[in-house]
C-alpha cells in the first residue's frame, strides 16, 4: 500500500526532478498578489463565436461561420456565446481578452507555449505556473490535476502521468475513457504512519542530494523536499468529498467521461481550501476540442460542460473560504486553448487552427470593472484587431496582444519582475485592478 499508493507520483517526480532547470531569480511578491492561480485548459482549440467572442450573422463577412441567429447570443452585462450560456450570472466579474496571438498553429509546440504563456519556447524552460509559485507558504508550489499528457511535464510537475510516456502512436488523446485513479486519491488512502515513512525517506534523500552539489542534485533534492512537505501535510488536509455536478443540469445527455471534469474542479477547490498549493493546472481534455469534423456538435459538447463546471467553480470559490478568506478573494483564474480555431467551416463541417485565441479571466487582481470587462475585438473576417495597451480598447494606432503580453501581466500581477525570467512582453495595464 505504501508505494503503491504514490508510485505513479514518484515515477513523475524522479524523471522530472532530476532534470529540472535551475530557478531564475525571484523578485518579492507584492502584498496585493494573489495567493492562489488556476490555470484551466480547453484542450485543442475552443471556437470564438460560440464562447467568448459572438457574432450576428450581420456582423462578419460572407463565409464566415455563425451557426446560431442573433437571439441566441447570451445577454448578460457582457456578451457571451451560446455555448457559455451557464456563465451569464457572472458577467460582471468576468474579463474576456479576445484576439491573444500566438506563434504557431499545431498543438504541440502550442501546449508548450500555453505552459509558459510565451511564444519563443523548448521544453526546458520553466513552465508560467511554477514560476509563479515561487514564492509561497504551500506545501507544493503548483498541482496539476486532471488528465496529463507528455506536454504538461517540467521543472517541477507534480500530478497524474501521462499513458504511454514518449510513444504519441500509442498516447490515447481522448482524456476520460477510462477509469484511471488520481495520484491524489491514491495519497488519500495511505494512513498517517505510512505518509509519515514516506516523508522521512524523502527528507532523507533530500539531504544526500544536497550534499552531492550541482544543480540537477540540488534541483532533485528541491523536488523530494516538496514532496516530503505534502506528505507531512495530508493528514491535516479534510477528505475529499466528490459530488456529481452533472446532475440536473440543462445540457442534455454527456459525451463519455465528461462526469470527470467536475471532479477536477472540485479536486482543485480542495487544493485551494487546505492550502495546498499556490497554483493549480486543470487539463480538460487532451484533444476533445480539435474539431476538424463536426465542429458545432463536439464544440457544443464539451464548452458546455465546461462552462457548467466554471459555474460551479466560481459559486464555490465565493461560498468557500479557509483562515485567509473566502477562495473568491485570493485567487485569480485563467482560462484559454492553446490555439483557435478558423472561422470559416472546412469540407467535414469542422473547423482548422487559427493562430490567435481568446481568453477568460476572473477574480483577485483582474480589472473587469463593475459589469464585467471586455478588452480586444475582432473584425468581420473573426481576426484580431490592434488594441490600445493601456485601455484594451479597439485602437487604428494601437498593438496586437500576444501571448508574451499576457504572461508579463501575470508575472507582474504577482508581484515579479518579467524581464528576469526572459519575458520580454508588455505589460497590459488594462488587466490590473
Amino acid at each position: 500500500m505504501l508505494m503503491a499508493g504514490a508510485a505513479a507520483w514518484m515515477w513523475g517526480l524522479r524523471r522530472i526532478a532530476s532534470g529540472r532547470a535551475p530557478a531564475p531569480p525571484a523578485t518579492p511578491t507584492s502584498s496585493g498578489a494573489p495567493r492562489y492561480w488556476v490555470f484551466v485548459l480547453a484542450s485543442g482549440g475552443w471556437d470564438a463565436v460560440l464562447t467568448l467572442d459572438p457574432k450576428t450573422k450581420k456582423q462578419v463577412e460572407p463565409g464566415i461561420d455563425v451557426p446560431y441567429d442573433a437571439h441566441e447570443i447570451v445577454a448578460g452585462t457582457l456578451p457571451l456565446g451560446p455555448n457559455f450560456a451557464p456563465l451569464k450570472r457572472w458577467t460582471n466579474q468576468l474579463a474576456i481578452l479576445n484576439t491573444v496571438q500566438v506563434s504557431a498553429a499545431n498543438h504541440e509546440f502550442c501546449w508548450l507555449q500555453w505552459m509558459r504563456f510565451r511564444r519563443a519556447v523548448d521544453p526546458s524552460m520553466p513552465m508560467m505556473m511554477h514560476l509563479l509559485a515561487q514564492r509561497r507558504t504551500q506545501p507544493l508550489g503548483a498541482v496539476s490535476v486532471g488528465p496529463g499528457t507528455p506536454h504538461d511535464y517540467g521543472a517541477g510537475f507534480f500530478g497524474t502521468r501521462a499513458q504511454y510516456w514518449g510513444d504519441p502512436v500509442k498516447f490515447k488523446y481522448t482524456a476520460y475513457q477510462n477509469e484511471e485513479r488520481r495520484f491524489l486519491d491514491d495519497l488519500e488512502l495511505m494512513r498517517p504512519d505510512e505518509l509519515a515513512v514516506m516523508a522521512r525517506v524523502l527528507r532523507k534523500e533530500q539531504r544526500e542530494l544536497a550534499a552531492l552539489g550541482g544543480t540537477r542534485n540540488r534541483n532533485a533534492a528541491e523536488a523530494a523536499g516538496e514532496a516530503a512537505a505534502l506528505f507531512e501535510a495530508m493528514p491535516r488536509f479534510t477528505m475529499f468529498e466528490p459530488e456529481d455536478w452533472s446532475k440536473d443540469q440543462p445540457w442534455g445527455p454527456l459525451a463519455k467521461g465528461t462526469h470527470d471534469v467536475g471532479r477536477d474542479f472540485q479536486r482543485a477547490l480542495w487544493a485551494l481550501q487546505n492550502d495546498v498549493a499556490k497554483v493549480v493546472y486543470i487539463r480538460v481534455g487532451a484533444l476533445e476540442w480539435d474539431t476538424h469534423q463536426s465542429n458545432l456538435e463536439r464544440q457544443t459538447t464539451w464548452n458546455t460542460v465546461l462552462a457548467a463546471s466554471l459555474d460551479k467553480f466560481i459559486e464555490r470559490l465565493h461560498g468557500q473560504r479557509n483562515e485567509h478568506g473566502t477562495l473568491a478573494e485570493q485567487t485569480t483564474v485563467v482560462v484559454g486553448s492553446e490555439v483557435g480555431r478558423f472561422p470559416k467551416l472546412n469540407p467535414h463541417d469542422g473547423k482548422d487552427h487559427l493562430p490567435e485565441v481568446p481568453h477568460l479571466l476572473f477574480g483577485a487582481n483582474i480589472n473587469t470593472g463593475a459589469q464585467g470587462a471586455l478588452y480586444g475585438a475582432t473584425d468581420r473576417r473573426m481576426l484580431g484587431m490592434p488594441v490600445d495597451l493601456a485601455t484594451g480598447r479597439p485602437s487604428k494606432g494601437g498593438a496586437l496582444v500576444t501571448l508574451d503580453d499576457l504572461g508579463t501581466t501575470l508575472l507582474t500581477l504577482n508581484g515579479m519582475r518579467p524581464d528576469l525570467y526572459g519575458y520580454s512582453g508588455r505589460f497590459l495595464r488594462f488587466l490590473a485592478a
